[in-house]
């Protein structure tokens, strides 16, 4: 019996939504710095629990939930179940699978099977009872055989062939856990408490037959390109590889049950599990759980769109997406600390380092930060400004005055005639290689050979309050004041110039553009 659902103009819509303004998760960043976006029943999600995700040819999502098939392109949810659709028997859907010919395979907890072709669904009749479909058991072999691995044994039908799916005459009361297919396009089979197997000329071969004293039930398989295999347990993670199986349960958090494992582009191993998400990259786990970019840690599927980024099926946590942002974060999760910043200075090294309240300087190179605590008279102030000089050491712009940090240590620098704190706002340098102090207070001061110079009012400033420099491409400096501008090209009278046209204006910042326009 057919039932027929409405085509419309939406897939072209739909494929840019999801894929089209989107990029690919760059492999150089951590999995806490990529941007998650969640949809949970307050944005239109019919069910927080997503068992399944596949994407068909058009760009479609479809999600298996608790309460039926729902359909999503990127903005709206639709929902196909047994109160819309005459097909569902059971809204229970926690297999999806999308064969070559993009027909999309639908498979619930009690053992029913649809499918939905060119708009229209349709149910498939198993020769035997069926009491449950196993999760991540629906394939397509390299022949194009369709299989479904069951509770109560293992079903096909041949490519072309329609009607009832056959019952495999191999293990017929076995229990199917998981399949897959290679790269030589051979079935690869989880049975339940006999291990791993593999179709071979039409005979089954066992490749593994333990898996370790606690883990012998396989619910996920994941083929490597290379020829391996990622085995996912109850206990943990596995690799087959040359003949040789590896635990890799001892990964931080990958021990427990493992719902799902997706090899993305670049390699890079995603895991679902019962305790989070994680990421295997050159021999490094990463993680995302809940509290940590998820509402839950019992992530259940795992699906790569067709422009590189992860979607999550996660059980109460919804639908996640994991994308790339031209904007890369760093947070506590990289070893920042802190989160209120006030200056950042990349250093001739290309490290970055980022100051601001709490009394820290965090230096931050290859995705990772390390901070430094401030002397203590300095603790718990605010840095403004960050500069360094010809020798490499770092000079801080604080709230308790100007600190020059080196090898791991600051110190105070105190300015000529300085009896109480003076605040230090900027810290520029120039390129002669001379460091210009901006003050709260006391105007500008210029350390040169060691010697300090002091610019004030009476030296052509608006005023002794300095919260911005600038030293630009043609070596003059311009001191941004509470009421005013002023400018001083070195060598050229010792004095600043005030220009008129921002007189009375509090000047905060400054940025040049590359045809040295201010």
């Amino acid at each position: 019996m057919q039932f027929h659902l409405r085509r419309s103009s939406v897939p072209l819509i739909l494929f840019v939504i999801l894929t089209g303004l989107l990029w690919g998760l760059d492999p150089q960043k951590k999995i806490t710095q990529y941007a998650v976006n969640v949809w949970k029943s307050e944005r239109g999600l019919p069910n927080s629990s997503v068992l399944a995700i596949a994407q068909d040819r058009s760009g479609f999502l479809w999600l298996g939930t608790a309460e039926g098939l729902v359909r999503f392109d990127g903005v709206n949810f639709v929902i196909f179940n047994s109160r819309n659709t005459e097909a569902f028997k059971d809204n229970f859907v926690n297999n999806l699978y999308v064969d070559r010919r993009g027909v999309l395979w639908i498979g619930t907890v009690r053992g029913k099977l649809l499918s939905l072709e060119r708009g229209s669904f349709r149910s498939h009749f198993l020769a035997d009872d069926v009491s449950r479909i196993s999760n991540y058991c629906i394939a397509e072999d390299g022949l194009g055989d369709l299989w479904v691995g069951t509770s109560t044994g293992l079903f096909h039908r041949r490519v072309g062939e329609d009607g009832p799916l056959k019952k495999h005459p191999v293990f017929p009361a076995a229990r199917f856990l998981s399949l897959a297919v290679d790269g030589a396009g051979r079935l690869l089979a989880g049975v339940a408490n006999q291990g791993l197997f593999r179709m071979e000329n039409g005979e089954w071969r066992r490749i593994v037959s333990n898996m370790g004293q606690t883990a012998n039930d396989i619910y996920v398989i994941r083929p490597e390109r290379d020829g391996g295999m990622w085995i996912g347990t109850e206990y943990g993670l596995r690799r087959y590889r040359d003949g040789r199986l590896s635990d890799f349960s001892s990964g931080p958090g990958v021990h427990s049950l493992i719902t799902a494992l997706v090899e993305d582009r670049d390699g890079n191993l995603w895991v679902g599990s019962e305790s989070g998400l994680f990421r295997w990259q050159n021999g490094d786990w990463q993680s995302l759980g809940k509290g940590k970019g998820l509402d839950s840690d019992f992530v259940y599927a795992i699906c790569e769109d067709a422009e590189g980024s992860v979607w999550l099926g996660v059980l109460d946590g919804g639908l996640v997406q994991i994308r790339d942002e031209k904007i890369t974060a760093f947070t506590d999760r990289e070893g920042l600390l802190g989160d209120k910043f006030r200056c950042l200075h990349e250093d001739d090294s290309g490290a970055l380092w980022i100051g601001g309240a709490g009394g820290y300087v965090s230096h931050c190179q290859g995705g990772r930060c390390e901070n430094f605590e401030l002397p203590g008279h300095a603790r718990n102030q605010t840095i403004y400004s960050l500069e360094t000089d010809a020798g490499g050491s770092l000079w801080l712009g604080t709230s308790s005055g100007l600190l020059r940090f080196q090898n791991g240590r600051g110190r105070k620098v105190a300015l000529p005639g300085e009896k109480e704190v003076i605040e230090v706002r900027c810290v520029k340098r120039d390129p002669g290689g001379h460091l210009w102090i901006g003050t709260w207070g006391r105007g500008v001061f210029c350390l040169r050979n060691g010697e300090f110079t002091n610019y004030s009012a009476t030296a052509g400033l608006p005023g002794d309050r300095v919260s911005s420099l600038h030293v630009d491409r043609g070596g003059d400096i311009w001191a941004g004041c509470e009421n005013g501008l002023a400018v001083m090209t070195p060598g050229i009278g010792g004095r600043f110039f005030a220009e008129p046209f921002l007189k009375g204006c509090y000047v905060t910042s400054f940025c040049e553009d590359d045809q040295a326009s201010m």
